[in-house]
């Protein structure tokens, strides 16, 4: 019988696989090309807050792949 159960370490769980790190790269490769253009035409300090800027936007996407405060589950095969 398959059960699911709450495990302390889910976010970890899911931050190592294979998936999960294509995702986080195709998500920083999508933003920092969104800025690319306008960081290449802007002043020091402009292209300081678009760095800060474009920090904050890669780091909530990639916060909801796997949420801080979420339950995760695993599904363990027991025979009973």
């Amino acid at each position: 019988m398959n059960k699911d159960r709450i495990v302390a370490d889910g976010q970890q769980r899911i931050q190592q696989t294979e998936e999960y790190q294509r995702k986080v790269n195709e998500i920083r490769t999508s933003i920092q090309e969104k800025y690319r253009v306008e960081m290449a035409r802007s002043a020091f300090f402009k292209r300081v807050i678009l760095v800060l800027k474009v920090q904050r936007e890669i780091h909530h996407e990639v916060q909801e792949l796997a949420p801080d405060r979420a339950l995760y589950l695993t599904n363990s095969a027991r025979k009973e």
